[in-house]
């Protein structure tokens, strides 16, 4: 659910602030390692992800994206499929066709 309202209030964020409108929508799904995008893992703040949110931002700020991080550690292949089939997605994202879309699971 948690992830479900994030991708909400990303969308209602593009759509409702002018600033996000020159940016790509850069959207990341995976697991840990796509996790750690938000310097989490499993839900807590991890020391080994330290700087690496700060590093997205400076990237996604020079590069103009705007970046949406939908990952759970744990998760396999198969999970993410539920979720991307059962509506982690809403349709302003996923019908965006500026959109980029990076899934990164499986590899552990």
């Amino acid at each position: 659910a948690a992830l479900i309202q994030s991708a909400a209030h990303y969308a209602s964020q593009r759509a409702e602030d002018s600033d996000y409108s020159d940016l790509t929508p850069l959207i990341m799904m995976g697991d840990s390692i796509t996790e750690s995008f938000l310097g989490t893992g499993m839900g807590e703040p991890r020391q080994r992800t330290e700087g690496i949110p700060t590093l997205l931002s400076e990237v996604a700020k020079s590069e103009k994206f705007h970046p949406l991080i939908l990952a759970i550690s744990g998760d396999q292949t198969q999970h993410l499929l539920y979720r991307l089939q059962h509506g982690e997605l809403v349709s302003s994202i996923q019908d965006d066709n500026d959109a980029i879309f990076v899934i990164h699971i499986g590899t552990n």
